[in-house]
């Protein structure tokens, strides 16, 4: 198994959502982590890389999909029901030591704001 670490950088606002909320909040609440720190879910990250690497795979030949399908699972149902996915991805976090620094300075209410709209 090969480990792959990247790296995050937002240059504006940035909401990932938990859909935990109803009516006019629908997924108005971000993922928080247990000190109140947001991070991006495993989950989102695989979809978000499987959905680049599916708009690289229209232009690649069918005899090139075999790695896709055993590292992101099955494209759909109705093609391989059971093809499982041989990849994991971990969530998104802050570093340890930005982290550190925010909790012990307390500035997590600062990391939000909240936008309107219409």
């Amino acid at each position: 198994m090969k480990n792959i670490k990247y790296k995050i950088e937002f240059f504006d606002d940035w909401h990932t959502g938990s859909g935990l909320t109803s009516g006019a909040d629908i997924d108005a609440l971000v993922i928080k982590d247990k000190n109140n720190l947001p991070f991006i879910p495993g989950k989102t990250m695989k979809g978000l890389i499987k959905e680049a690497v599916d708009a690289i795979m229209q232009f690649q030949k069918p005899e090139n999909t075999k790695s896709y399908l055993s590292t992101f699972g099955a494209k759909s149902d109705k093609e391989k029901e059971n093809q499982m996915s041989e990849s994991f991805f971990t969530n998104a976090v802050l570093s340890e030591e930005l982290s550190c620094s925010i909790v012990s300075n307390k500035l997590q209410e600062f990391l939000f704001r909240d936008i309107s709209s219409t």
